[in-house]
């Protein structure tokens, strides 16, 4: 896999020196994160992201009367203010308690950090749900972009 390079060193030993190539999807993984870090490629990359709808839920379907309450509490806050990141998130919240894997839970979150991006709250309770859907990849691509974008915001 590696090219080997020969020098010479004091014209009697002969050292062999290994360069190994980085895989490409590692070096595209630099390159997407340089590219969403960059603040004008930033603001484009939020702009063209696609905004979730509200997922529609029928708090009848919950069947203990106080988880009842919650859903039916939770969701008319996100229907009176639907662009509020933290009823947005609370409604996953809810969701999430009941069934960790909800897709409605994770709606919910990505509403809610694309709202308020430079929140970790949401990041982390995104990346929580897509684990528990056996998203593992895409919980991880989530987490390391916030850190590596929050990097580059504090330069």
């Amino acid at each position: 896999m590696g090219a080997t390079k020969l020098t010479r060193e004091s014209n009697k030993t002969v050292k062999k020196t290994w360069r190994v190539p980085l895989p490409r999807l590692f070096s595209l993984l630099i390159l997407l994160v340089s590219l969403l870090c960059s603040p004008r490629l930033a603001s484009w990359a939020n702009q063209a992201a696609t905004f979730p709808e509200l997922p529609r839920i029928v708090p009848d379907d919950f069947p203990p009367a106080t988880l009842r309450d919650k859903v039916r509490v939770a969701y008319a806050a996100v229907l009176g203010n639907p662009l509020d990141a933290s009823v947005n998130g609370k409604l996953g919240m809810v969701l999430d308690a009941y069934r960790p894997n909800d897709e409605r839970a994770e709606a919910c979150y990505r509403r809610a950090h694309q709202l308020e991006p430079r929140s970790f709250r949401w990041t982390y309770y995104l990346a929580t749900v897509l684990a528990a859907q056996s998203k593992y990849e895409e919980a991880i691509v989530n987490l390391s972009l916030y850190c590596w974008c929050s990097l580059c915001a504090r330069r």
